[in-house]
């Protein structure tokens, strides 16, 4: 029931939009007789104060500040429609502004509690041969720096940027060996059904800092004589100066031997053993895991009837094989599959199970960084821009052609959306939350569409450059037909939000 915080996320983000209009609107003394949440029919009437009715409506996909003289000619010298353009302006911008200042408070609070900063880049793990990412002349080991001039800090960055460019030239700016080098990747548009993604390559995040962490106890690499703080200076015998060049050179071992600097003193322990959890981090569509019936986040746990704990215990299991019956535990049960095709443990592109590591090498390194309050405002506006940036980029790809309509979320889909992250990441995340849909609807409602603040904005606009009002008439007819399209536009959104909520 986590998607009902949902509902008081939607009613602040609309109260707060709708008081810019309604203290606005006051401040230049325009008649105001309706302060409503939600649209009509009228729901419920919660106050009558200095004139004004404040109202709940029905259909909760909005709100509104009714005015005297808004859709028509009125006699009322404090009518909206009679007051000087540049006042109407403002009045109609305010909401959207509050929405955004709203979304900027939000990201500068945040800023303040400090950030984690990524200590690793984004580099290629895998290519698929013939793929996009092939024909791009991207390899492993090559570490994505910028695309579309864009900086990649974590595989999400160039996840988004490339969802976004279906079909389209996307310009890398890689890393290889040192030296950077400019390359152009087209993604393909569709899943080809192999699971194989838009771009055919598997990531893996680099980084330099090979000293581990905390060890289990219990676990190989403590038994084995590993000891935290241990820096990693080569496996097998060969050096090693990233977190890339150990996954290699480990990957689909049992064990390995490992070379480690301990105060300044070269250790060697000859066997020890690896580390492989056996986690479906994604399963795309059409892939042969899709088809098997994994879902994302399932653990390995056994092949056939050999309990496995890593890829070379997979290897093993599967050898010579078409098809094995498996288990895996999902949240906090055990599931068995029967007759799982081979290709779906295998396929790394579609079902990439997390790669072989050693115990105590972070996943994920990062350093917590504090701002001043100065760096705070800094870090906030910069948060605010990049959302609005992302905003306009993913409408641009529909406008394009590189992502459907029905890719949007509407109600449900935020619906979901909601519940997830409050499951997922608490209030802080769900603060956050309130930050990306404030700056959402700020540039959603200043679209210059018909019944959006936007469309009404440049009827004003035009007025003021022109120096001739558009008729009122002729105005409130073309915002009822910008309001009947958006309601239907709202309802097919809804149908896909269902279908990929309950159906997909």
């Amino acid at each position: 029931m986590e998607w009902l915080w949902l509902i008081p996320i939607l009613f602040f983000l609309i109260l707060t939009h709708e008081l810019g209009h309604f203290v606005t609107a006051r401040l230049f003394n325009v008649t105001v007789h309706e302060f409503g949440i939600g649209f009509p029919p009228k729901a419920l009437v919660i106050a009558r104060r200095n004139g004004v009715e404040y109202t709940l409506n029905w259909l909760p996909i909005g709100g509104f500040v009714r005015m005297e003289g808004e859709d028509g000619e009125s006699k009322d010298p404090n009518s909206f429609g009679n007051k000087p353009a540049w006042q109407r302006l403002i009045i109609l911008a305010s909401g959207s502004v509050v929405n955004l200042l709203t979304a900027l408070l939000i990201f500068i609070a945040l800023s303040l509690g400090g950030t984690n900063v990524p200590q690793y880049r984004t580099g290629v793990w895998a290519v698929e041969p013939g793929g996009p990412a092939a024909q791009a002349g991207l390899q492993p080991g090559d570490i994505i720096l910028r695309a579309n001039d864009r900086d990649v800090k974590i595989a999400d960055d160039f996840r988004y940027i490339v969802t976004l460019n279906a079909n389209t030239r996307v310009a890398l700016t890689i890393d290889r060996g040192g030296q950077q080098k400019a390359i152009t990747l087209v993604p393909r548009s569709v899943d080809p059904g192999s699971g194989k993604g838009a771009t055919g390559i598997v990531l893996i995040y680099v980084y330099n800092d090979l000293k581990l962490g905390p060890l289990d106890s219990n676990g190989g690499a403590a038994q084995a004589g590993l000891k935290e703080g241990d820096v990693v200076a080569a496996i097998d015998d060969q050096p090693v100066h990233d977190s890339f060049q150990v996954a290699k050179l480990l990957d689909g071992k049992g064990s390995a031997k490992v070379t480690v600097n301990r105060n300044n003193t070269i250790i060697t322990e000859p066997n020890v053993p690896t580390v492989d959890p056996l986690v479906f981090a994604a399963i795309p569509d059409g892939s042969a895991a899709s088809q098997a019936g994994l879902k994302a986040n399932d653990v390995l746990t056994g092949v056939g009837n050999m309990t496995v704990n890593n890829r070379y215990q997979v290897n093993q299991a599967i050898a010579g094989k078409q098809t094995v019956n498996i288990t895996v535990t999902r949240g906090s049960g055990i599931v068995a599959l029967a007759k799982v095709p081979v290709a779906a443990l295998t396929d790394t592109y579609g079902s990439p199970i997390s790669y072989t590591r050693l115990d105590g090498v972070p996943d994920y390194p990062s350093v917590h960084v504090s701002y001043s309050l100065g760096e705070a405002v800094g870090a906030g506006f910069a948060k605010t821009g990049d959302n609005v940036a992302l905003i306009f980029d993913s409408l641009k790809a529909i406008a394009q052609g590189s992502q459907p309509l029905k890719n949007l979320a509407g109600p449900v889909g935020i619906g979901k959306l909601t519940g997830d992250v409050a499951r997922g990441g608490g209030f802080l995340a769900l603060l956050t939350l309130v930050g990306l849909l404030g700056a959402n609807l700020f540039f959603v409602n200043m679209l210059p569409f018909p019944a959006l603040d936007g469309g009404r904005f440049l009827f004003v606009l035009i007025e003021l450059l022109t120096r001739k009002r558009i008729p009122p008439n002729v105005e409130a007819i073309v915002n009822l037909a910008g309001m009947a399209l958006l309601l239907i536009f709202i309802a097919y959104v809804t149908y896909f939000d269902v279908i990929r909520t309950w159906f997909s």
